[in-house]
C-alpha cells in the first residue's frame, strides 16, 4: 500500500508541476510599424540587452502559472524584419545601426482581467569610416487591459518601438557627433545601471488620485478628479495587514462611487496597491514599498498541495498547510510594477532605466487644406512645422513640469498644461479659414486613432 501511494504521489507531483524550461512564444509577424519618411537607413540591429534570455513572464492556465516569454524568432531579427518592411528612408539617408539596450514584458493580474505593459529602449549609432558615432537613444512604454493579455504582447512590444523611433527621427540629426566606437563596443550587453530614484521616493508629499498603472505610481502623477476627492474604508486585520475600499467623496463629501480594478490609488496621506482582489496600504522604506498580505502559493507549492491532499486526504491537506505562513512581506518593484516577496527576485528581469525619461507630444492636424503653421515649445521654435493633414511629434523630459505649446505667429495662441507621464499626449489643430487656428488635447486613445489613419493615407 505503501509503494502503491507513493507511486500515485509522484504521477500527481509530475502531473501538476509546471513543465521547467518551456517557453512561451511572442510572434510580431502580423505587426505592423507607422513612420514618417525616415533620415536614417537601418543596416544592423545589435541586441545588447542585459538579460538576453527572454522578454519577461507571461501567466499562463487557470492557475496563472508564471512562464517565460520570449520572441519565436529571436528578437534581434523580428525587429530587423519590421524596419526593412516599413521604415522608409528618405534619398540620401544616413546609414545607422540600431541598439537595442532593452525589451521586456509584464503580466499583472486584476481585479476584472489582466494588464500587459511593454517597454522598450534604443540607442542609434552612426556609420562613420572608422567606427559608429553615437547619436541618440530612447525609451517608451505601451500597456493594453483584457480579460487575457497574454495575446496583447506583440502588440504592445511593436508600438514601444514605434514610439521609440519617433522619438528619435522626428527631431533634426545631430551636427557634431562624438567620437566613434568599435562595433565590438556596440555589442557588448549594456551594463545594469545604478536603481533610478523615482519621484514616488523623493517627494515630500503624496499627490492624492488614482494609478492606473504602476508608472503613475512611480512618478508620484496619480488622475485627479476636479470635483471629486478619494477616501477609503481602511480595516487591519492583524498581522499588520492593512487593506481599504476606495470611494469617490462629491465636494458635499457624499460618496459617490467605489474605485475598480486599477493599479492602485492615494489618498493624499496613504498608497494603496492593488493584490489579488484587495488594496493593500504601502509602507514606505528606504529601499521600497511593502506591505503585508497573505501568502501566495507558488506553482511548485500549489502542486505539491494538490498532491498531498490527492494521496493523504484530510490529513495530507492540513500537513501541506502547516508548512506555510498566513501573511507574508511584500514590496512594488519600481521598474517594473510587479508586487514580489519581499527579499527574492520573483519575476523580475531587472529594467534598465536611463537617468532622464521621456514622454511624447504628439500634435497633429485633420484639416484637408490650410497654411503650414510654426510650432513652438515654452518659447523655442520648432525646426518642424505643421502642415494641413500632417503630424509632429516633439520629446519632452518627464520633470513633471508645465509646457506651453503655441501654434502659428500670434503670440496669444497658446495651450498649457503638464504632461502625462505614462502615456503618449495628443494635441490637435485644426484650420479655422482666415482665423488663427485652435488647439484642444485630445484622449490617448482617440489620438492615437487620428494619427493612424493621418500615417496610413501617407
Amino acid at each position: 500500500m505503501g509503494k502503491l501511494l507513493a507511486v500515485v504521489l509522484g504521477a500527481l507531483l509530475v502531473w501538476a508541476a509546471p513543465v521547467h524550461g518551456q517557453v512561451h512564444g511572442i510572434s510580431l509577424a502580423a505587426e505592423k510599424l507607422l513612420l514618417l519618411p525616415s533620415p536614417v537607413v537601418i543596416t544592423q540591429v545589435i541586441d545588447a540587452r542585459p538579460t538576453p534570455g527572454a522578454v519577461g513572464w507571461v501567466l499562463k492556465g487557470p492557475e496563472n502559472a508564471p512562464t517565460r516569454a520570449d520572441v519565436v524568432r529571436g528578437v534581434g531579427p523580428e525587429i530587423s524584419r519590421l524596419l526593412k518592411q516599413y521604415l522608409k528612408p528618405e534619398p540620401g539617408a544616413r546609414a545607422v545601426v540600431l541598439r537595442l539596450t532593452q525589451l521586456q514584458i509584464v503580466e499583472q493580474p486584476l481585479r476584472l482581467g489582466e494588464s500587459a505593459t511593454a517597454e522598450v529602449s534604443i540607442q542609434l549609432w552612426a556609420e562613420q569610416p572608422n567606427g559608429y558615432a553615437y547619436m541618440g537613444q530612447a525609451a517608451a512604454t505601451h500597456g493594453s487591459k483584457a480579460m487575457n493579455v497574454t495575446t496583447e504582447h506583440a502588440g504592445n512590444i511593436t508600438r514601444a518601438l514605434e514610439k521609440c523611433l519617433w522619438h528619435l527621427l522626428v527631431q533634426p540629426l545631430p551636427e557634431t557627433l562624438p567620437a566613434p566606437q568599435p562595433l565590438a563596443t556596440l555589442q557588448q550587453p549594456e551594463l545594469r545601471q545604478p536603481h533610478t530614484r523615482f519621484a514616488i521616493e523623493t517627494d515630500t508629499v503624496l499627490r492624492p488620485g488614482v494609478y492606473r498603472d504602476y508608472l503613475q505610481f512611480r512618478n508620484n502623477m496619480p488622475e485627479q478628479l476636479a470635483s471629486a476627492t478619494i477616501s477609503s474604508n481602511q480595516t487591519l486585520r492583524g498581522d499588520d495587514v492593512v487593506t481599504a475600499k476606495p470611494y469617490y467623496l462629491d465636494d458635499k463629501g457624499h460618496r459617490t462611487e467605489p474605485i475598480r480594478n486599477v493599479w492602485g490609488f492615494s489618498d493624499g496621506k496613504q498608497a494603496f496597491v492593488y493584490f489579488y482582489g484587495q488594496y493593500y496600504a504601502l509602507e514606505r522604506t528606504p529601499r521600497a514599498f511593502r506591505f503585508r498580505g497573505p501568502y501566495q502559493l507558488s506553482p511548485e507549492e500549489a502542486a505539491e498541495r494538490a498532491a498531498l491532499l490527492a494521496g493523504f486526504g484530510l490529513m495530507g491537506g492540513i500537513k501541506a498547510t502547516q508548512r506555510t505562513p498566513s501573511t507574508v512581506t511584500y514590496e512594488v518593484n519600481l521598474r517594473n510594477g510587479q508586487v514580489v516577496k519581499h527579499g527574492t527576485q520573483g519575476l523580475s528581469l531587472d529594467l534598465v532605466q536611463t537617468s532622464t525619461e521621456s514622454t511624447s507630444l504628439v500634435v497633429y492636424c485633420r484639416s484637408e487644406s490650410g497654411p503650414a503653421v510654426a510650432l513652438a515649445v515654452n518659447g523655442e521654435p520648432l525646426a518642424s512645422a505643421l502642415a494641413a493633414a500632417g503630424v509632429v511629434d516633439i520629446p519632452c523630459t518627464e520633470s513633471g513640469a508645465e509646457i506651453v505649446l503655441c501654434v502659428g505667429s500670434a503670440p496669444d495662441n497658446c495651450l498649457r498644461f503638464v504632461p502625462e507621464r505614462s502615456t503618449t499626449n495628443y494635441v490637435e489643430v485644426r484650420f479655422n479659414g482666415t482665423a488663427a487656428p485652435s488647439m484642444r488635447r485630445v484622449p490617448g486613445n482617440l489620438g492615437e486613432m487620428h494619427v493612424r489613419k493621418l500615417l496610413e493615407t501617407q
